[in-house]
């Protein structure tokens, strides 16, 4: 069989199994498999012969994909902010829209932090590592003089064994310093260390939410998805255990879900530690990152 056949009656498997956007599914698990740099080259190679290994193997992703498995659990990673992350089962596949977080810490770190030669950064419930890493890495492509010091706080066994597979795979530098604190930070009152920047994409969504895609529920860890309190939980007590360690002109960024941007200010708010708090809106238009400056 050549491309265009296995493309063919793979693209019609998934549409009948309700499977969205199943073409683009098909085409891009077989760019993955053929190691080619796009989908368009699958055209240009439609006649293409493929071996008996390699369409096993494609019919294998075809498979867990009729599933609802998500495409980065099947080829193993997720690009995130240019950097390829290993992602798997127990572990929250990093989303675009988290990179307006990136962005908006790299920002504060370039215009209010320049001067500091070591910056101390904490990525609460870091997952993946995806936020922490890609921060800590793209300040030091800018300033090769500059020491981070990075502590990525996690729960889940699953998801520290992936932390520690992308810090070997993406750090090559021995300016960035890195603690893997396993902690459940709930239960936590205060943090050993003080930080220059605190960080998090915290579980937000609330119990038995029917918003929630079923590949998600189904796939993704409910550790990293759902909390009490209507989704707050950890946004509250996260960030009252920022705001004990954050030095002072310093920075809390978070991602909320799109109705809890309000509540999130009117929280840190009254912390009475924090000003220039904001709701900023990320690529979709959709205010979900909530940043605030510790008052000196």
């Amino acid at each position: 069989m050549n491309i265009k056949d296995v493309l063919e009656k793979s693209i019609a498997f998934l549409k009948n199994k309700n499977i969205e956007n199943s073409r683009f599914e098909a085409e891009y698990l077989l760019q993955h498999l053929l190691n080619y740099k796009s989908r368009v080259d699958l055209y240009l190679n439609f006649d293409k012969p493929l071996s008996d290994k390699e369409i096993e193997a494609y019919r294998d992703y075809i498979v867990k994909k009729s599933k609802l498995e998500p495409t980065a659990y099947i080829l193993g990673y997720k690009w995130f902010y240019g950097h390829k992350f290993s992602v798997g089962p127990g572990v929250l596949i990093p989303r675009p829209e988290t990179e307006f977080l990136v962005e908006q810490a790299i920002l504060f770190l370039t215009n209010e932090l320049e001067a500091k030669k070591e910056i101390f950064i904490s990525d609460f419930g870091s997952g993946s590592g995806c936020i922490g890493l890609t921060v800590a890495l793209e300040i030091s492509k800018k300033n090769s003089d500059k020491q981070v010091c990075l502590d990525l706080y996690e729960k889940s066994d699953e998801a520290i064994s992936y932390i520690k597979k992308n810090m070997e795979f993406l750090v090559k530098t021995n300016l960035i310093k890195i603690n893997v604190i396993q902690s459940d930070l709930n239960k936590l009152s205060f943090l050993d260390r003080s930080y220059d920047m605190i960080l998090a994409n915290p579980p937000y969504i609330k119990i038995n939410s029917s918003e929630v895609a079923e590949d998600v529920h189904n796939f993704e860890p409910h550790l990293a998805l759902y909390c009490e309190e209507e989704g707050f939980e950890c946004i509250e007590k996260w960030s009252i255990l920022a705001s004990k360690s954050l030095n002072q002109e310093s920075f809390l960024g978070l991602e909320v879900s799109h109705d809890q941007s309000d509540k999130t200010k009117q929280f840190l708010s009254g912390l009475s530690c924090f000003n220039e708090i904001q709701a900023l809106k990320d690529h979709n238009d959709i205010a979900r990152i909530v940043i605030a400056k510790k008052k000196s």
